[in-house]
């Protein structure tokens, strides 16, 4: 838990940072984004914070031992981190900008040869998780004081 939480306010802290540093300088992460009812901050939390994080972690997983059939397990987690903020680009493109810290962060446990896929897959799943609900947060928090 120590280690999710560590690398969960590292993700955090780098995401909100680029974040800042983008809307400081106009640009917006979702433009044209609506305010956010309780309602859609509750699915919000449910897909962020558990549905996306153990989704997500599943799929770098597949992505990460198809690619160490190939590659060192350094450059795995590096290139299944950069798919995985392909995927996010789809959605919204300074999204992508804003998780590949995150994401390099988030693929790190597999690459660690002293823990099980299973650790990893929880170090992982975690991090993503509390990261995604400090997001949340912030983000609801700036949208009612807005």
């Amino acid at each position: 838990m120590k280690r999710a939480l560590i690398m969960a306010s590292m993700s955090f802290s780098s995401g909100l940072a680029i974040s800042a540093i983008l809307f400081t300088c106009g640009f917006e992460v979702f433009p044209g984004k609506e305010q956010p009812t309780f309602d859609s901050v509750f699915l919000l939390l449910i897909s962020g914070v558990l549905i996306a994080p153990l989704f997500e972690t599943l799929l770098i997983l597949f992505i990460f031992h198809l690619l160490r059939t190939t590659f060192t397990s350094k450059l795995a987690s590096y290139v299944a981190a950069i798919i995985m903020v392909g995927f996010h680009v789809l959605i919204a493109p300074l999204w992508g900008v804003v998780i590949a810290i995150p994401f390099l962060i988030f693929t790190h446990p597999f690459r660690v040869e002293a823990l099980s896929t299973k650790e990893a897959c929880l170090l992982s799943a975690l991090s993503h998780a509390l990261h995604n609900a400090a997001a949340i947060g912030i983000y609801f928090l700036f949208s009612r004081l807005h």
